[in-house]
Protein backbone atom coordinates (compact mmCIF):
# COMPACT_ATOMS: atom_id res chain seq x y z
CA UNK A 1 0.00 0.00 0.00
CA UNK A 2 1.33 3.37 -0.97
CA UNK A 3 2.04 5.45 2.15
CA UNK A 4 1.18 8.60 0.20
CA UNK A 5 -2.43 7.38 -0.01
CA UNK A 6 -2.61 7.21 3.80
CA UNK A 7 -1.09 10.65 4.14
CA UNK A 8 -3.70 12.43 2.03
CA UNK A 9 -5.14 15.37 3.97
CA UNK A 10 -8.06 17.71 3.64
CA UNK A 11 -5.66 20.34 2.35
CA UNK A 12 -4.75 18.13 -0.62
CA UNK A 13 -8.12 16.98 -1.90
CA UNK A 14 -10.76 18.72 0.16
CA UNK A 15 -11.07 21.88 -1.83
CA UNK A 16 -11.78 25.40 -0.59
CA UNK A 17 -15.05 24.46 1.14
CA UNK A 18 -13.45 21.65 3.15
CA UNK A 19 -10.52 23.87 4.16
CA UNK A 20 -12.89 26.62 5.31
CA UNK A 21 -14.86 24.01 7.25
CA UNK A 22 -11.67 22.87 9.00
CA UNK A 23 -10.66 26.44 9.86
CA UNK A 24 -14.12 27.13 11.30
CA UNK A 25 -14.00 23.88 13.30
CA UNK A 26 -10.54 24.76 14.62
CA UNK A 27 -11.59 28.17 15.93
CA UNK A 28 -14.88 26.82 17.34
CA UNK A 29 -13.05 24.06 19.23
CA UNK A 30 -10.41 26.53 20.46
CA UNK A 31 -13.05 28.96 21.79
CA UNK A 32 -14.93 26.12 23.50
CA UNK A 33 -11.75 24.90 25.21
CA UNK A 34 -10.86 28.40 26.41
CA UNK A 35 -14.40 28.85 27.73
CA UNK A 36 -14.35 25.55 29.66
CA UNK A 37 -10.82 26.19 30.97
CA UNK A 38 -11.86 29.60 32.33
CA UNK A 39 -15.10 28.66 34.05
CA UNK A 40 -14.72 25.00 35.07
CA UNK A 41 -12.65 24.51 38.23
CA UNK A 42 -12.05 20.79 37.75
CA UNK A 43 -9.13 20.79 35.33
CA UNK A 44 -9.37 17.09 34.46
CA UNK A 45 -12.59 17.93 32.58
CA UNK A 46 -10.69 20.43 30.45
CA UNK A 47 -7.81 18.00 29.91
CA UNK A 48 -10.26 15.35 28.69
CA UNK A 49 -12.00 17.84 26.41
CA UNK A 50 -8.67 19.06 25.05
CA UNK A 51 -7.54 15.50 24.28
CA UNK A 52 -10.66 14.71 22.27
CA UNK A 53 -10.40 18.10 20.56
CA UNK A 54 -6.89 17.29 19.34
CA UNK A 55 -8.01 13.86 18.12
CA UNK A 56 -10.98 15.47 16.37
CA UNK A 57 -8.80 18.00 14.54
CA UNK A 58 -6.27 15.34 13.50
CA UNK A 59 -9.02 13.04 12.21
CA UNK A 60 -10.53 16.03 10.41
CA UNK A 61 -7.21 16.78 8.71
CA UNK A 62 -6.74 13.17 7.53
CA UNK A 63 -10.44 12.90 6.54
CA UNK A 64 -11.25 10.10 9.01
CA UNK A 65 -14.91 11.08 9.10
CA UNK A 66 -16.23 8.38 11.44
CA UNK A 67 -13.55 9.08 14.07
CA UNK A 68 -14.16 12.81 13.73
CA UNK A 69 -17.91 12.37 14.27
CA UNK A 70 -17.36 10.21 17.35
CA UNK A 71 -14.95 12.76 18.85
CA UNK A 72 -17.34 15.62 18.06
CA UNK A 73 -20.18 13.80 19.85
CA UNK A 74 -18.00 13.20 22.93
CA UNK A 75 -16.85 16.85 22.93
CA UNK A 76 -20.47 18.04 22.74
CA UNK A 77 -21.59 15.81 25.62
CA UNK A 78 -18.59 16.80 27.77
CA UNK A 79 -19.20 20.51 27.16
CA UNK A 80 -22.93 20.28 28.01
CA UNK A 81 -22.29 18.26 31.18
CA UNK A 82 -19.49 20.62 32.29
CA UNK A 83 -21.73 23.67 31.83
CA UNK A 84 -24.68 22.17 33.73
CA UNK A 85 -22.50 20.90 36.59
CA UNK A 86 -20.87 24.32 36.96
CA UNK A 87 -23.97 26.52 36.61
CA UNK A 88 -23.07 28.23 39.91
CA UNK A 89 -20.02 29.72 38.20
CA UNK A 90 -22.23 31.46 35.63
CA UNK A 91 -24.97 32.79 37.93
CA UNK A 92 -22.92 35.73 39.29
CA UNK A 93 -22.14 36.86 35.74
CA UNK A 94 -25.78 36.73 34.67
CA UNK A 95 -27.01 38.31 37.90
CA UNK A 96 -24.48 41.14 37.83
CA UNK A 97 -24.26 41.99 34.15
CA UNK A 98 -24.95 45.68 34.84
CA UNK A 99 -22.87 46.10 37.99
CA UNK A 100 -19.62 46.96 36.20
CA UNK A 101 -21.15 49.98 34.46
CA UNK A 102 -22.71 51.17 37.72
CA UNK A 103 -19.47 50.63 39.59
CA UNK A 104 -17.45 52.82 37.21
CA UNK A 105 -20.08 55.57 37.20
CA UNK A 106 -20.10 56.01 40.96
CA UNK A 107 -18.15 54.34 43.74
CA UNK A 108 -20.13 54.27 46.95
CA UNK A 109 -18.32 54.82 50.22
CA UNK A 110 -21.32 54.43 52.51
CA UNK A 111 -23.85 51.63 52.33
CA UNK A 112 -27.49 52.29 53.02
CA UNK A 113 -29.32 49.97 55.36
CA UNK A 114 -32.02 48.36 53.22
CA UNK A 115 -34.44 47.61 56.03
CA UNK A 116 -34.50 48.34 59.77
CA UNK A 117 -33.65 45.31 61.85
CA UNK A 118 -33.02 44.48 65.50
CA UNK A 119 -29.29 44.30 66.12
CA UNK A 120 -29.82 42.09 69.16
CA UNK A 121 -31.57 39.48 66.98
CA UNK A 122 -28.64 39.53 64.56
CA UNK A 123 -26.15 39.09 67.41
CA UNK A 124 -28.14 36.12 68.74
CA UNK A 125 -28.16 34.44 65.32
CA UNK A 126 -24.43 34.99 64.80
CA UNK A 127 -23.67 33.76 68.32
CA UNK A 128 -25.68 30.57 67.73
CA UNK A 129 -23.95 29.95 64.40
CA UNK A 130 -20.43 30.65 65.64
CA UNK A 131 -20.80 28.48 68.75
CA UNK A 132 -22.07 25.61 66.59
CA UNK A 133 -19.19 25.99 64.12
CA UNK A 134 -16.72 26.21 67.00
CA UNK A 135 -18.12 23.12 68.73
CA UNK A 136 -17.75 20.95 65.63
CA UNK A 137 -14.51 22.63 64.45
CA UNK A 138 -15.95 23.83 61.17
CA UNK A 139 -13.77 26.58 59.71
CA UNK A 140 -15.58 29.83 59.00
CA UNK A 141 -14.95 33.43 57.96
CA UNK A 142 -17.73 36.04 58.29
CA UNK A 143 -17.29 39.73 57.46
CA UNK A 144 -19.85 42.34 58.50
CA UNK A 145 -20.10 45.45 56.31
CA UNK A 146 -19.84 48.77 58.12
CA UNK A 147 -19.10 52.17 56.46
CA UNK A 148 -16.85 51.00 53.60
CA UNK A 149 -18.36 49.25 50.61
CA UNK A 150 -16.88 45.80 51.25
CA UNK A 151 -19.27 44.25 48.72
CA UNK A 152 -17.20 45.75 45.89
CA UNK A 153 -14.75 42.85 46.24
CA UNK A 154 -17.34 40.56 44.63
CA UNK A 155 -19.24 42.94 42.36
CA UNK A 156 -17.25 42.03 39.24
CA UNK A 157 -18.99 38.65 39.12
CA UNK A 158 -15.77 36.64 39.30
CA UNK A 159 -15.35 36.44 43.06
CA UNK A 160 -17.87 34.69 45.26
CA UNK A 161 -21.54 33.84 44.80
CA UNK A 162 -24.15 36.55 45.36
CA UNK A 163 -26.90 35.25 47.68
CA UNK A 164 -28.77 38.24 49.19
CA UNK A 165 -30.50 35.88 51.63
CA UNK A 166 -31.80 36.70 55.12
CA UNK A 167 -29.36 35.89 57.92
CA UNK A 168 -30.22 32.72 59.78
CA UNK A 169 -28.14 30.23 61.73
CA UNK A 170 -29.03 27.18 59.63
CA UNK A 171 -27.95 28.83 56.39
CA UNK A 172 -24.61 30.00 57.82
CA UNK A 173 -23.90 26.54 59.23
CA UNK A 174 -24.80 24.93 55.91
CA UNK A 175 -22.62 27.30 53.89
CA UNK A 176 -19.49 26.45 55.89
CA UNK A 177 -20.16 22.72 56.02
CA UNK A 178 -17.30 20.97 54.22
CA UNK A 179 -19.56 19.13 51.82
CA UNK A 180 -20.89 22.31 50.21
CA UNK A 181 -19.35 24.20 47.30
CA UNK A 182 -19.49 27.51 49.20
CA UNK A 183 -17.51 26.52 52.31
CA UNK A 184 -14.22 27.96 51.03
CA UNK A 185 -13.80 31.72 51.35
CA UNK A 186 -15.70 34.34 53.32
CA UNK A 187 -19.36 35.17 53.85
CA UNK A 188 -20.16 38.89 53.57
CA UNK A 189 -23.09 40.08 55.67
CA UNK A 190 -24.65 43.49 55.00
CA UNK A 191 -27.12 44.48 57.70
CA UNK A 192 -29.30 41.42 58.22
CA UNK A 193 -28.63 40.04 54.72
CA UNK A 194 -26.08 37.44 53.67
CA UNK A 195 -24.85 39.32 50.62
CA UNK A 196 -22.35 36.79 49.24
CA UNK A 197 -20.51 33.56 50.04
CA UNK A 198 -17.29 31.88 48.87
CA UNK A 199 -15.59 35.28 48.56
CA UNK A 200 -11.80 35.11 48.28
CA UNK A 201 -9.91 38.02 49.83
CA UNK A 202 -6.78 39.19 48.03
CA UNK A 203 -3.43 40.37 49.46
CA UNK A 204 -3.69 37.84 52.29
CA UNK A 205 0.07 37.32 52.23
CA UNK A 206 0.60 40.88 53.45
CA UNK A 207 -0.95 40.07 56.84
CA UNK A 208 1.69 39.21 59.43
CA UNK A 209 0.77 37.15 62.47
CA UNK A 210 2.99 35.72 65.15
CA UNK A 211 2.45 32.05 65.84
CA UNK A 212 0.67 29.31 63.89
CA UNK A 213 -2.28 30.77 62.00
CA UNK A 214 -4.11 29.60 58.92
CA UNK A 215 -5.31 31.34 55.79
CA UNK A 216 -8.62 32.40 57.36
CA UNK A 217 -6.92 34.33 60.15
CA UNK A 218 -4.58 36.05 57.71
CA UNK A 219 -7.48 36.87 55.41
CA UNK A 220 -9.45 38.33 58.34
CA UNK A 221 -6.53 40.48 59.42
CA UNK A 222 -5.84 41.63 55.85
CA UNK A 223 -9.44 42.59 55.05
CA UNK A 224 -9.88 44.36 58.39
CA UNK A 225 -6.83 46.47 57.52
CA UNK A 226 -8.26 47.44 54.11
CA UNK A 227 -11.90 48.00 55.15
CA UNK A 228 -13.64 48.94 58.39
CA UNK A 229 -15.56 45.66 58.46
CA UNK A 230 -15.84 43.38 61.50
CA UNK A 231 -14.66 39.85 60.67
CA UNK A 232 -15.27 36.72 62.73
CA UNK A 233 -13.02 33.67 62.32
CA UNK A 234 -13.56 30.10 63.51
CA UNK A 235 -10.50 27.87 63.40
CA UNK A 236 -10.94 24.57 61.61
CA UNK A 237 -8.15 22.93 63.64
CA UNK A 238 -9.01 24.08 67.16
CA UNK A 239 -12.49 25.60 66.98
CA UNK A 240 -11.12 28.80 68.51
CA UNK A 241 -13.04 32.02 67.85
CA UNK A 242 -11.41 35.31 66.83
CA UNK A 243 -12.58 38.77 65.78
CA UNK A 244 -10.59 41.05 63.47
CA UNK A 245 -11.32 44.78 63.42
CA UNK A 246 -9.17 47.71 62.29
CA UNK A 247 -6.17 45.47 61.68
CA UNK A 248 -6.26 43.85 65.13
CA UNK A 249 -7.08 40.17 65.74
CA UNK A 250 -8.41 39.21 69.19
CA UNK A 251 -9.32 35.76 70.51
CA UNK A 252 -12.44 34.99 72.58
CA UNK A 253 -13.84 31.93 74.28
CA UNK A 254 -17.35 30.61 73.80
CA UNK A 255 -18.66 32.42 76.89
CA UNK A 256 -17.34 35.88 76.04
CA UNK A 257 -17.79 35.91 72.27
CA UNK A 258 -21.35 37.25 72.10
CA UNK A 259 -20.72 40.29 74.33
CA UNK A 260 -17.40 41.05 72.63
CA UNK A 261 -18.95 40.78 69.18
CA UNK A 262 -21.90 42.99 70.14
CA UNK A 263 -19.59 45.62 71.65
CA UNK A 264 -17.36 45.75 68.58
CA UNK A 265 -20.36 45.94 66.25
CA UNK A 266 -21.82 48.81 68.28
CA UNK A 267 -18.47 50.66 68.11
CA UNK A 268 -18.48 50.19 64.35
CA UNK A 269 -22.00 51.52 63.79
CA UNK A 270 -22.45 53.31 60.47
CA UNK A 271 -23.49 57.00 60.50
CA UNK A 272 -26.92 56.00 59.15
CA UNK A 273 -27.44 53.47 61.93
CA UNK A 274 -26.35 55.96 64.60
CA UNK A 275 -28.72 58.55 63.18
CA UNK A 276 -31.64 56.10 63.17
CA UNK A 277 -30.77 55.02 66.69
CA UNK A 278 -30.88 58.63 67.87
CA UNK A 279 -34.19 59.25 66.16
CA UNK A 280 -35.73 56.17 67.76
CA UNK A 281 -34.50 57.31 71.18
CA UNK A 282 -36.23 60.65 70.71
Amino acid sequence: MDINVLAVTVFDTGGAAAICDFIFSFFAIAILNLFIDYFVKRKFVWYTLLSFSVIFLISHIFMMDYLAQICLAIITVLAIVAIFVNLSEFRPILANKFTRAIKFKKKKTTLEVDEPYAASDLYDIINTSVLYLSQYKIGALLSFVRNDNLTEVCEDGNNGVILKAPVNAELIETIFYKGTRLHDGAVIIKGNIIYAAAVMYKDVSTATLEGKYGTRHRAALAISSQYDCVTVVVSEETGNISIAYKGVLEHYNRDTFKNAFANIMEQAKTPIENQEKGENAE
